[in-house]
């Protein structure tokens, strides 16, 4: 999937509606995968990426709540565009990791990929992309999400649901970082 993000787009610029194109004849899982590993990359110094990307993940997980079966973005999150150097780089850095992750993924506990599943799998996204707009505020704290999210993505792509319970538990981190900065870094000032 990384070496068709860069073989079928063109141009020194890519948008992310070509990036989701490319992808989303695999449905959502693939779509959750890029998108979260572009908001845990190299990419993530883009300026309000993570903003974009978590928007895109809210869409992507309310059309798997309601059960579509193939995702849409609006318009114009899909015309954000960035460099084909960013792009490249960033599938340079992610390759040796997706070799590694390919050799221990597989269809395992397939139960937590069924139907009824992958819908509370959209909702925990859904409360995921929310966590990046406050987590984003502190240095990198916004990757933990975003990193739950990519492995969301990889679990539904690779029908593994071993993987999906990795997700929850980095969810878990993610909603406990939150909680902590709500309680010491707001708090305070109430």
């Amino acid at each position: 999937m990384l070496d068709q993000l860069v073989e079928h787009t063109t141009g020194d610029k890519v948008t992310l509606g070509k990036i989701l194109d490319v992808v989303a004849h695999r449905s959502f899982g693939p779509l959750l995968l890029v998108i979260g590993l572009i908001a845990v990359g190299p990419t993530a110094a883009i300026p309000f990426l993570s903003y974009i990307a978590a928007s895109i993940v809210i869409v992507l997980s309310a059309q798997m709540l309601i059960g579509k079966k193939y995702p849409w973005i609006p318009q114009g999150l899909a015309q954000f565009e960035f460099s084909r150097a960013t792009l490249e780089k960033s599938v340079k850095i992610m390759r040796p990791y997706a070799d590694r992750i390919d050799d221990f993924v597989g269809a395992r506990l397939t139960l937590f990929t069924t139907e009824p599943a992958r819908r509370l799998i959209a909702g925990v996204c859904t409360l995921l992309a929310l966590c990046i707009f406050p987590l984003d505020m502190l240095p990198f704290t916004s990757g933990i999400p975003a990193l739950a999210i990519a492995v969301f993505g990889l679990g539904l792509t690779m029908r593994d649901g071993l993987v999906i319970t990795i997700g929850l538990a980095l969810s878990a981190s993610a909603a406990w970082l939150v909680i902590w900065m709500g309680r010491n870094l707001l708090l305070p000032f109430l």
